[in-house]
């Protein structure tokens, strides 16, 4: 009886010991991360391009680049509070499209190129393409997606 207190206290004190190990090899893993999350996110707000990342589930964005707010004219933080922000400055006659191929990468996980106009908050009308790509959970379906727009300016310059 004695013998069975003692080898459940030991088996107790080293399950405690595993846990603490854990905390300490995940809490290490994590600051491991941080330098290169840090230095991916600094890096994303500090290229010039456009991108954002919308989650699926959650139906909100959830990463938009600094650069949104010189081609949209629009801030950053009205993506974050209201994504209906971008459909509604697409030109009313791209909308149909727009929302078409966004529907398509959600049912199909492709995303093909697409050009279309946005209207900034002064009237100002600017040519986009984008390609909007699947991003995939553990499963194999779309969780949200990454969309990456760039202005068309030279190419729609010869358009008009």
């Amino acid at each position: 009886m004695q013998t069975e207190k003692g080898s459940r206290e030991a088996l107790s004190r080293e399950i405690e010991r595993l846990r603490q190990r854990v905390c300490e090899l995940e809490a290490a893993q994590r600051h491991r991360r941080q330098p290169e999350e840090s230095y991916l996110l600094e890096m994303a707000q500090q290229v010039d391009d456009v991108f954002w990342v919308f989650d699926w589930q959650a139906q909100k964005v959830i990463f938009v680049s600094g650069a949104y707010e010189r081609l949209w004219g629009r801030s950053a933080q009205s993506l974050y509070d209201r994504y209906e922000d971008w459909i509604d400055s697409v030109h009313p006659d791209d909308r149909k499209s727009v929302a078409e191929a966004l529907a398509n990468v959600a049912r199909t996980g492709a995303g093909e190129p697409q050009e279309y106009r946005i209207i900034q908050p002064d009237g100002a009308i600017r040519w986009v393409s984008d390609r909007t790509y699947a991003i995939r959970d553990k499963t194999g379906g779309s969780s949200g997606f990454c969309v990456l727009p760039w202005l068309l300016t030279r190419y729609c310059a010869k358009r008009e």
